[in-house]
């Protein structure tokens, strides 16, 4: 017996007793720094009982992207056997300082205001001819860390003068091979 199902007393079936049951599980599951880490920061955004969907909310993307990928089959686990069948588990970007989204049924929120961050597909007024010569970087680097903002010192001259070596003949051998 699973231990997030509802007490025979309790004739309906609330979001937010899931979630008092999912996030107790985990604290009992997880080291007590992972569960502060990861499931204390996220929060139950809605319950559409219509669609059998239960959106959960997580503060930032990185810790979004990380609970997708670790935690949502527990997730859907729980979220099954507390509802007595399949149930959709989304989780979304919540904002903080924004209306709550209350699951249906449901008169009080006891989680901090948030709503879902929609993305939209919205082009910004730029022509086509201009729009054909931007280049999208999709790359994680930090445009602020640039040889003119590295500082150098004693310990790094060689390896700064090495990396602009690379950096400025990139797939060109520099050096002569050994002459014997």
């Amino acid at each position: 017996m699973s231990n997030l199902q509802n007490p025979p007393a309790l004739n309906s079936i609330s979001p937010f007793g899931f979630w008092d049951g999912a996030v107790g599980a985990l604290s009992r599951e997880l080291s007590p720094q992972q569960f502060k880490t990861w499931i204390q920061p996220l929060v139950l955004l809605s319950f559409d009982e219509g669609d059998r969907l239960l959106t959960i909310g997580a503060p930032n993307r990185f810790k979004l992207d990380w609970i997708k990928k670790t935690f949502a089959e527990r997730f859907q686990e729980m979220a099954a056997d507390y509802f007595g069948g399949p149930i959709n588990v989304h989780f979304a970007l919540a904002v903080e300082g924004a209306a709550p989204t209350k699951p249906n049924g449901a008169d009080e929120v006891s989680n901090p205001p948030v709503s879902v961050e929609v993305q939209t597909n919205t082009t910004p007024s730029v022509s086509i001819e201009e729009q054909s010569f931007e280049i999208e970087d999709h790359s994680k680097l930090n445009p602020n860390l640039t040889f003119e903002t590295f500082v150098t010192g004693k310990a790094n001259q060689l390896a700064r003068a090495a990396s602009i070596q690379v950096a400025h003949n990139c797939g060109i051998a520099t050096m002569d091979p050994p002459k014997i």
